[in-house]
């Protein structure tokens, strides 16, 4: 990650990893993720349903290597979102 900030003259170079791991099960109708994003620990999961997919997702202290503590000085996240697969619809 780099970060400029030509007003005050700083530069700071600084390098995180995006590592994680996902596992699917019952013919990848439930799947189970987790890993690393920049400082952030994560973990999440999918579950499939014809015509719709849940996903669910934890972020702690989401984007704190980028914002430092602009959502506090420890966050907790939780996102989900429920969509429909148009595509199995037409079969």
């Amino acid at each position: 990650m780099e970060k400029r900030n030509e007003l005050a003259a700083t530069h700071t170079v600084a390098y995180h990893p995006n590592i994680g791991f996902e596992q699917s099960f019952f013919d990848k109708q439930f799947t189970i993720r987790a890993g690393l994003d920049e400082t952030s620990p994560t973990a999440g999961f999918s579950y499939k349903l014809a015509p719709f997919n849940l996903d669910f997702a934890y972020v702690h202290n989401m984007a704190s290597a980028c914002t430092g503590d602009i959502f506090g000085t420890e966050s907790n996240s939780f996102v989900a979102t429920l969509s429909l697969n148009y595509e199995s619809l037409m079969h």
